[in-house]
């Protein structure tokens, strides 16, 4: 009984001490940005907003057929469509916009738990973002509407940008680990800040992703499996009919000389 209380209690420790080091460890705490009521109020109605806007412009594409509105406010298309808004508006704003943006309180805050997010940001990290909001948010988009219309192209561009949220959180939690400071130099040590910003805000990026991605995979390969089948199908099918159909005879040919009048012999 004493051996597994000893073994329970090494690994207590072990745990802690290996949740110390990625949630920041012996670094010193920053003092985090305080976020009024109305800080936060400016990004959840900024948000809601702005999803809603995009929900308004999808809908006005079906107005010709409403049939498709049906396969408008999905579960998936709900995300694609707040992905895309956090990505170019967010993020966004994270690079091109920093200092002027009304969203700055909020920006600050979360920088307050990544460190990388600073003023000015890890210059790795604004590459990372500046190619999140340029390129994965209109492809949230993107997805968005072919979901809503659908249309074939719908799941290769999901399987890309899937592949890009998948890289983009990989390279997010291994890049600390490539520098000199590893992750107690980037992230901070306040239990709240490293749960509910660092993990729990980029959670959702490890989890719907690999879905989507699988999603979108196992569409084209039956795809391709349907297409290769009914390739085979119709080559069987020839080949029965060719066997199947009956030989015509050859129909003789008829001399030159039959169809002339014969001379009477003396």
């Amino acid at each position: 009984m004493e051996s597994i209380k000893q073994y329970a209690s090494a690994a207590y420790e072990s745990v802690a001490e290996l949740t110390n080091n990625y949630a920041g460890g012996m670094a010193a705490p920053k003092a985090p940005v305080v976020m009024t009521l109305m800080d936060w109020m400016k990004v959840l109605l900024g948000l809601g907003v702005s999803v809603s806007l995009v929900f308004g412009v999808l809908f006005w594409t079906t107005k010709k057929d409403k049939s498709l509105q049906t396969h408008l406010l999905t579960p998936v298309n709900f995300w694609f469509v707040l992905s895309g808004v956090i990505h170019i508006w967010i993020e966004g704003s994270f690079v091109f916009r920093r200092e002027q943006s009304f969203l700055k309180p909020g920006l600050d805050f979360y920088a307050s738990g990544d460190f990388r997010y600073g003023s000015p940001m890890e210059a790795g990290t604004a590459a990372m973002e500046a190619i999140t909001a340029i390129f994965d948010g209109p492809m949230c988009f993107a997805i968005a509407y072919a979901v809503t219309h659908q249309k074939s192209w719908r799941h290769p561009l999901q399987l890309v940008l899937c592949t890009c949220h998948i890289y983009g959180l990989v390279w997010f939690v291994l890049h600390p680990l490539f520098t000199k400071e590893g992750w107690h130099g980037h992230l901070s040590s306040d239990p709240f800040l490293f749960w509910f910003l660092v993990v729990g805000m980029n959670a959702p990026w490890a989890l719907l992703p690999p879905y989507l991605f699988f999603q979108s995979w196992k569409a084209l390969v039956f795809g391709e499996e349907a297409e290769e089948g009914v390739k085979k199908g119709g080559n069987v099918g020839k080949k029965k009919s060719a066997k199947a159909e009956p030989s015509m005879p050859a129909t003789p040919a008829t001399p030159a000389s039959e169809g002339r009048p014969r001379r009477r012999r003396l």
